[in-house]
């Protein structure tokens, strides 16, 4: 379903849960690349390359979140605006 299709009170819930994913992944992101650069300071390339992997997918994760975000954003001008 299409954020159009959505009620602005439902969008407006949508968004809140997306924040809140968006927050949990950039948590995520952020302890993984410090552990990766713990690892790397350690010697341990290896296991800070993984660290690094799994990092660089919670900030990917964490920026389409942030994408989907932008759509509602827009959805909710666009229904704002129609209703005015």
């Amino acid at each position: 379903m299409s954020a159009a299709q959505h009620t602005p009170g439902r969008l407006v819930m949508i968004r809140a849960k997306l924040q809140q994913q968006a927050l949990h992944a950039d948590t995520h992101g952020s302890n993984a690349l410090a552990n990766g650069n713990a690892a790397r300071e350690c010697g341990n390339a290896a296991r800070a390359e993984s660290y690094y992997a799994t990092g660089q997918y919670w900030l990917d994760r964490s920026n389409t979140l942030r994408d989907k975000i932008v759509v509602i954003d827009a959805a909710l001008a666009k229904a704002q605006e129609a209703a005015s």
